[in-house]
């Protein structure tokens, strides 16, 4: 049972984080609607799916989501342009 539950987690995680990377694709990592995917993974990840008793800490936690999305926009741009310098 155990194994089985770690399996479904797993997956369950997994694609929770890529409707959030794709919401971010979509709308801009710096939109609310990132904003709010990437807080209800990351919630629902350490609450074990409680996070709509937690929504109002969405406001608390934005500001830190805002700036790990803007230094992982430069990150991939600068890795990005290194790699089209080489090729």
């Amino acid at each position: 049972m155990a194994a089985a539950e770690a399996v479904f987690g797993a997956v369950s995680f997994g694609a929770a984080a890529l409707s959030a990377v794709f919401t971010g694709i979509e709308h801009g990592f710096s939109s609310g609607e990132f904003y709010d995917s990437a807080i209800g993974t990351a919630l629902n990840v350490f609450t074990r799916s409680q996070s709509k008793w937690l929504v109002p800490a969405k406001k608390a936690i934005s500001p830190v989501v805002n700036k790990v999305a803007e230094e992982g926009k430069e990150l991939v741009s600068s890795i990005t342009s290194g790699l089209s310098s080489i090729f």
